[in-house]
């Protein structure tokens, strides 16, 4: 019968494809959307293993840019029993301009971190904001000014390496080290905290945040809820909290797009029910013939379904092979660990598989119910 059912659609290419279709895309989305989530799950769970500490903000914004805290906050937050190292952090988003180019909505946003060299030396994790080390150069000191350290993308965009000259909202910096994707997120760069209050026009007395570093790990949780108790106007969130709110939000999108996957997937399936719909009424005559030949109504009905399973199989496998290379482009774009997992894989197929069968139930069933003479005599 599977044999009979592949012939039957071999006999129409172009509509078996164009049934394929709307499946195709909606496996290709499911494969790639997922991956992507599923890499950013996996590189702050990285991030998070390797820098252990307390992210203070204001509290109350909805993004860490737009807080603003005291300065002088940082003296507090030292005061505080179990507080090893309190760094403050400027951080904001810029626009650099490539090589010739004049329009700004061209050119990709870039993070800036401004860091106080002497105090970040003091952390376990060292000089980035992420951890890790430099891929080339050196890191910043105390003495640097006009200095800055980029992340390979930037490099890359930028066309610079060490001692390459880049330039920010119209001043000169030497780029002194090049660091790996920071983060994953790529496009940042990192410079002495006092450059960075000047390029996104913050005042001398504030930062955007405070990382802490404790003395005893396993106290972080009670630590910021002293910082935030000292502070008053700020958040504290260690970063297993920060991962794991990000982890949740991580959840509800791949929710979401499970539900926008499946909405395509089904508007597919509609094309499916039409496309065999068309190819029950235009078989007829076949039909009928196989039934006055000895097939019962449940033989014409399994070949029907058959042959929409297969449309599905085919759909869950080509959409499967496109995504897979959608995240293999992804990948050093987005510089997060991507990659399809068998489960991911093995769930859109089978999600495909039963789209598929599905969308063949109600025209296997009016096959079914044909009535062989009349089947046959019809022209």
């Amino acid at each position: 019968m599977i044999k009979l059912a592949l012939e039957n659609l071999m006999r129409r290419k172009s509509r078996t494809f164009l049934a394929m279709l709307g499946l195709i895309v909606g496996v290709m989305t499911i494969i790639s959307l997922i991956s992507i989530t599923e890499g950013v799950r996996l590189k702050v769970s990285e991030i998070v293993s390797e820098v252990k500490g307390i992210m203070v903000v204001e509290a109350n914004v909805s993004m860490p840019m737009l807080s603003r805290l005291d300065a002088s906050d940082d003296n507090k937050i030292k005061g505080i029993s179990g507080v090893s190292v309190v760094c403050p952090r400027v951080v904001g988003s810029v626009v650099l301009l490539k090589e010739g180019e004049e329009r700004k909505s061209t050119a990709m946003p870039t993070t800036i971190y401004g860091i106080s060299p002497g105090v970040e030396a003091l952390t376990k994790k060292g000089l980035l904001p992420f951890g890790g080390q430099l891929d080339k150069g050196r890191m910043l000191t105390s003495a640097d000014k006009y200095s800055v350290i980029i992340d390979e993308k930037t490099a890359d965009d930028q066309k610079k390496t060490v001692g390459s000259k880049i330039e920010i909202r119209g001043e000169k910096y030497k780029v002194v080290g090049i660091s790996p994707a920071i983060g994953g997120q790529g496009r940042t760069i990192i410079l002495p905290i006092d450059q960075a209050r000047r390029i996104l026009e913050i005042s001398s007395d504030k930062v955007t945040g405070f990382f802490v570093e404790v003395v005893d790990p396993s106290q972080d949780k009670l630590i910021a809820k002293k910082i935030e108790a000292k502070l008053g106007n700020a958040e504290a969130r260690t970063t297993e909290e920060f991962a794991s709110q990000v982890m949740g939000m991580l959840a509800n999108v791949n929710s979401f797009l499970w539900v926008v996957s499946a909405i395509a997937v089904i508007i597919s399936a509609l094309g499916i029910i039409n496309t065999v719909l068309m190819s029950v009424r235009e078989r007829t005559k076949e039909f009928g013939i196989l039934k006055a030949v000895g097939w019962s109504s449940g033989d014409v009905l399994k070949l029907v379904i058959v042959e929409s399973f297969l449309i599905g199989v085919g759909g869950g496998f080509f959409g499967i092979i496109l995504g897979i290379v959608l995240v293999s482009i992804a990948r050093p774009l987005l510089g997060i660990p991507l990659a399809v997992t068998p489960i991911l894989a093995v769930q859109a197929a089978v999600f495909a598989m039963v789209v598929g069968a599905l969308g063949g139930i109600y025209p296997a069933w009016e096959a079914s119910k044909l009535d062989p003479i009349q089947a046959i005599s019809k022209e």
